[in-house]
């Protein structure tokens, strides 16, 4: 009997610790979530510089950088600054075809790409990924990961500097066409 009841005390315990902890970690998503509503709506007013590097199976492809701001309807504007591509001459009818072939493919790749990115990056998704985040911290950093935020099997993860939320890292895992996918967008 008091076995049970020293069984029952440490589990009462472990919930209401467990309890505690995740109280906090909501009290710190919800400031995280703040701040970064701060720092989205002081981004209106600044210019930037993106660089999108493209890699396939580990090989860069093409690296592009852009000048970003946010025009005055309070869209997103991407200018081309500059930018290095993999251009390879092809010769001969039958390679030039499926050069060409493999040329759509893999611009209607990166269209479909683009558009599940810009689908993350929405601020229905960006608050639905807040909702439903689990905060771990790791060294001076809150990391908020959620899962199945646009598709089923993508995550989402935001590091933010624990004491500040400064934003650090923002990450998408998610897949276009059965592909896997990964974006990494960092905050300097």
């Amino acid at each position: 009997m008091k076995r049970v009841a020293l069984v029952v005390i440490i589990v009462c315990a472990a919930v209401l610790l467990t309890g505690s902890a995740r109280a906090q970690d909501q009290e710190a998503i919800q400031a995280a979530a703040a701040s970064m509503k701060q720092n989205l709506e002081a981004l209106r007013h600044y210019a930037w510089q993106s660089r999108v590097n493209v890699s396939v199976d580990g090989e860069q492809k093409r690296v592009t950088l852009y000048q970003v701001r946010y025009n005055l309807d309070g869209e997103l504007e991407k200018t081309a600054m500059g930018g290095e591509a993999d251009q390879k001459k092809v010769r001969g009818p039958i390679r030039k075809n499926v050069a060409k072939k493999k040329k759509k493919q893999a611009q209607e790749f990166a269209t479909e790409a683009t558009r599940t990115i810009e689908a993350y990056m929405s601020p229905e998704s960006i608050k639905k990924a807040m909702s439903q985040a689990f905060a771990r911290r790791d060294a001076g950093m809150l990391k908020l990961r959620s899962e199945d935020v646009v598709k089923q099997g993508d995550s989402v993860e935001f590091s933010v500097v624990d004491a500040t939320y400064q934003p650090m890292t923002f990450e998408i895992q998610s897949t276009v066409d059965e592909s896997p996918i990964s974006v990494e967008i960092t905050f300097q």
